[in-house]
């Protein structure tokens, strides 16, 4: 049997950055998944080109945490306008999550999106091995739908299981109800 421990959001910030080579050097990961166009991203490339003997995915990014984080898309955002804001950064993630229920996001802009992320990451060399996304947006309909046109151009079959584990109930969460149908 073989284990696959995976670490996200390789590229956020020096930080992740730091604390996840420590982990690989430890023997505690056999990859990570890069998250494109972020403050540490370089770090994270250059590590992953130096270190083929780890596995190295994309950590798709659609949507940004808080007002203060960098998070913006690859392409421009007239392209994808429906998962931007007017400064052209990405929006808040529980905006984007409420449109994907609500089927207000073009498939086609996820797929430019996603595209071009992988892409990036593609043109530094990296060989993909799998794909998720940060926040775990590929379990709604729109994410998975593009997931499926785009992954095999890039020759792409693996993504990353969403799995979310409650350790109590959090009655006002839309994934705790719908996550059975995901």
């Amino acid at each position: 049997m073989r284990i696959i421990v995976n670490a996200d959001d390789f590229g956020q910030d020096d930080d992740t950055v730091a604390a996840t080579i420590e982990c690989f050097e430890r023997g505690g990961l056999t990859g990570a998944t890069i998250m494109p166009k972020m403050p540490a991203t370089s770090k994270a490339v250059e590590f992953a080109k130096h270190h083929p003997e780890f596995s190295f995915g994309v950590h798709l990014t659609y949507v940004r945490e808080n007002d203060t984080t960098p998070e913006s898309p690859l392409c421009p955002p007239g392209e994808v306008p429906a998962l931007t804001d007017s400064d052209g950064r990405f929006l808040p993630s529980n905006l984007v999550r409420r449109r994907a229920i609500l089927g207000q996001i073009p498939v086609d802009q996820i797929e430019r999106e996603t595209t071009a992320q992988i892409e990036s990451l593609l043109a530094h060399g990296i060989p993909i091995s799998h794909v998720d996304s940060h926040g775990h947006l590929h379990k709604f309909k729109p994410f998975r739908e593009a997931l499926v046109k785009v992954l095999p151009q890039f020759g792409i079959a693996r993504v990353r299981n969403v799995q979310d584990v409650y350790l109590t109930k959090p009655l006002k969460s839309p994934t705790f109800w719908f996550g059975p149908f995901w």
